[in-house]
């Protein structure tokens, strides 16, 4: 947390700075646009989520350049943690995420986080399982976007 370091590191960009979304229904709203807001983080989410699988590069390629979900064009492919925030814990059915992202595949979907040993591998959220793991980037992923 920012309280226990030194201010400048705050704004690290591989960490949330927001406080954990709550099970709750409250937690979204669906803006009836192809669009759902997360009211805990502010995000923007795309929903449905793109209508086929995709390599990871033209997964960022899909959502910076083609997507124009509720009006905007300025969405992006999320962070791992961005997306890790959508998956419900509290929920014991498949998939791992609040029933107002209904078309939701039990499956992986990309982030645009690189993983760290390996570039040519990218993080993914299941949310089949609700764990994160990487794949190689060429491989076919799910992808749902976020601004």
């Amino acid at each position: 947390m920012c309280e226990r370091v030194a201010p400048a590191n705050c704004a690290d960009p591989t960490w949330a700075e927001w406080p954990l979304p709550p099970v709750s229904p409250t937690a979204y709203t669906d803006n009836k646009d192809g669009t759902v807001t997360d009211n805990v983080t502010g995000l923007m989410w795309q929903s449905p989520p793109a209508a086929t699988t995709m390599s990871q590069s033209a997964a960022l390629t899909y959502c910076s350049t083609q997507l124009k979900a509720g009006g905007y064009s300025d969405w992006r492919l999320p962070t791992k943690i961005e997306l890790a925030s959508l998956v419900d814990t509290g929920r014991a059915a498949v998939p791992t995420i609040n029933n107002i992202f209904s078309t939701t595949v039990a499956d992986f979907y990309w982030t645009s986080t690189i993983y760290a040993q390996g570039p040519a591998n990218a993080w993914y959220v299941n949310f089949s399982t609700g764990g994160v793991g990487f794949y190689d980037i060429t491989g076919t992923g799910n992808v749902r976007c976020v601004r």
